[in-house]
């Protein structure tokens, strides 16, 4: 992931670990000057997705997420399949 950050000029990859490393994740991201936030898909994202939908909101960053239902039954807005 670090490796593709670097890729895209600025970008700040927030190691979380465990739930409890959301909020700081989120807060550093902010302090970075963060536009947005990419989700992974590891399971632990899918479990907490009402945490990371509600952080989102709260520091007002777009969010791309791997997942789709379990993100919109929490608040955030599904990816668009458009064509």
């Amino acid at each position: 992931m670090e490796g593709a950050a670097g890729s895209l000029g600025h970008a700040s990859v927030q190691g979380i670990r465990a739930a409890d490393d959301i909020p700081a994740a989120y807060e550093a991201g902010s302090r970075a000057g963060a536009e947005g936030v990419l989700v992974t898909e590891e399971s632990m994202f899918i479990v907490h997705r009402a945490r990371l939908t509600e952080f989102a909101a709260r520091y007002k960053l777009p969010a791309v997420y791997p997942f789709l239902l379990p993100v919109t039954d929490a608040g955030g807005l599904p990816r668009y399949e458009g064509g």
